[in-house]
């Protein structure tokens, strides 16, 4: 995904730079950087998340989530739960995680 931006981006909960915009363009596929990227409003290119449709409970699984592999498969089913995605319970590890990070 393509964001547009200027200068860096601090990652406060990892105390470390998360990103650096080149020429103001900033491409990446890491989900970790997409979705908190996406939670700052930057402007991109993918699908945009109109962040005042979205419930209060979303945003912040957007928000706190940084790596969701390090969650226990009980703890992803409970964000899915918050993120009320339908048929979590059926679902693989694998396919919540992607959900989540879509959502």
């Amino acid at each position: 995904m393509k964001f547009y931006g200027v200068g860096g981006v601090w990652d406060k909960d990892n105390d470390k730079m998360l990103c650096n915009f080149v020429n103001g363009e900033l491409e990446t596929d890491d989900n970790d950087v997409i979705s908190k990227l996406v939670a700052l409003n930057y402007r991109h290119d993918g699908e945009v998340i109109d962040a005042t449709t979205m419930s209060d409970v979303t945003e912040k699984v957007i928000q706190g989530v940084t790596d969701l592999n390090t969650k226990t498969d009980e703890e992803i089913k409970a964000l899915a739960k918050k993120a009320k995605i339908k048929g979590y319970g059926l679902m693989t590890r694998e396919k919540l995680i992607q959900l989540l990070q879509e959502a």
